[in-house]
């Protein structure tokens, strides 16, 4: 028997990468897909693994900037299994430009896709949460919403969508909670995603960035699952409002560039 048997969930953006892993995650233990993306043909590759496994899925052409495809998405929802048990907002974007080279249109796209359809997906899905009489609701935030990141310019779009969300996170927490509906985050660190292979495959900047992991390694879409999996389980019904970081520790430390090995030798010998 799995945690999730009888529960519905719809995931954004569940065509691949670390959606598609919480998609396979949350269908392992009983729950019954809706997996919205962009790009049907991935969705429909993430719902031919679920059905492999046993599964139930329905792949959805959905852009979640578009309130109309977000509004279909609920419906289809609701025609198919009536109920909607887990929302999952993982779909997401990133433009990576400095700060004075980004046009309107590239900022607001970021943002409508990163953000704003959170707000879609809760205006439009919570009618239907609310009639299960409980829900679970995970967004996918990032270190990124916490932290500037120094490896590279061209997240600041980026993490101001993602400190939307955790702060968007606190505020549905307390707006929610009489409808017994816990809202939290899940914020990734270094994740092996086909986005981080662009620096990862360097092997001179994974060294950098592995050296900034305590845990030394970079983390897998299994692990943001994992995450995922706990928030929306029984075992969270006491906790909303939170951001779970999974980061191998890598926004806990502070480095300190080429002066790092001098430091470290300046301390042996104090």
């Amino acid at each position: 028997m799995g945690r999730f048997d009888g529960k519905v969930a719809i995931v954004t953006g569940g065509g691949s990468g670390i959606g598609r892993e919480i998609c396979l995650r949350l269908a392992q233990e009983g729950a019954k897909l809706v997996i919205a993306d962009v790009d049907l043909n991935s969705a429909q590759e993430t719902a031919s693994k679920v059905s492999a496994a046993n599964g139930e899925a329905l792949p959805l052409q959905t852009d979640v900037a578009s309130a109309t495809d977000v509004q279909r998405m609920i419906e289809a929802t609701a025609d198919r299994f009536e109920r909607l048990d887990i929302l999952v907002n993982n779909a997401g974007i990133i433009i990576r430009k400095r700060i004075d080279e980004y046009s309107e249109e590239e900022w607001d796209r970021m943002h409508d896709v990163n953000l704003k359809a959170f707000f879609q997906c809760l205006k439009h899905g919570l009618p239907l949460m609310k009639r299960s009489g409980r829900g679970k609701v995970v967004a996918i935030a990032s270190m990124a919403g916490l932290v500037g990141l120094r490896y590279g310019a061209g997240y600041t779009a980026y993490s101001s969508t993602k400190g939307g969300i955790l702060s968007l996170v606190r505020a549905l927490a307390a707006e929610l909670a009489p409808y017994s509906i816990n809202v939290n985050s899940v914020s990734p660190g270094t994740i092996e995603t086909p986005i981080a292979s662009l620096y990862l495959n360097d092997p001179a900047m994974k060294d950098k960035i592995l050296g900034a992991i305590p845990m030394g390694r970079t983390g897998r879409p299994s692990d943001i699952a994992a995450a995922v999996a706990f928030l929306c389980s029984d075992d969270a019904d006491f906790i909303t409002g939170t951001n779970l970081l999974v980061d191998g520790g890598q926004s806990s430390t502070m480095t300190l560039g080429t002066v790092e090995e001098q430091f470290r030798s300046f301390h042996q010998r104090t």
